[in-house]
């Protein structure tokens, strides 16, 4: 999932009640995210979304560390800004639940082996176990 993440210096620093209010902010951008910024805020329906970045890396690692370093916000997955935020060096924006899910599942497979038996139930299995956990193929 996709959320805002900035060092709590930075927002103890900006008065940041609405998603609107990131439009005012120094936005950190990532080419390597499945998601960014400008669909991100699409999703949540933000309109006059025409601003440029504080920085624009080609890496996430890039990213994570100049928001923790208090320099702006960054759109990051949960799951590569889980180590920042477990050590307290990101947090949230949002205390609300404004995450975006990300799709990235994918079966590569020779288009021959589609309509094998085995292949389906095996296909089918892993969309129950990922349905379960929330997730979508």
């Amino acid at each position: 999932r996709m959320l805002p993440y900035t060092s709590s210096t930075y927002l103890a620093s900006h008065s940041i009640q609405n998603i609107e209010d990131l439009l005012g902010c120094d936005l950190i951008h990532s080419d390597s995210t499945l998601i960014n910024w400008s669909n991100w805020l699409s999703w949540h329906k933000v309109r006059g979304w025409n601003k440029n970045f504080i920085f624009n890396f080609d890496r996430s690692y890039m990213s994570i560390e100049a928001a923790r370093m208090g320099m702006g916000i960054i759109l990051e997955s949960n799951l590569l800004a889980g180590q920042s935020v477990s050590q307290r060096h990101l947090a949230p924006v949002f205390t609300t639940d404004v995450s975006m899910p990300v799709n990235a599942h994918h079966f590569v497979l020779p288009h021959h082996n589609e309509q094998k038996e085995k292949v389906k139930i095996f296909f089918n299995w892993v969309s129950k176990e990922l349905s379960r956990e929330g997730f979508q193929i």
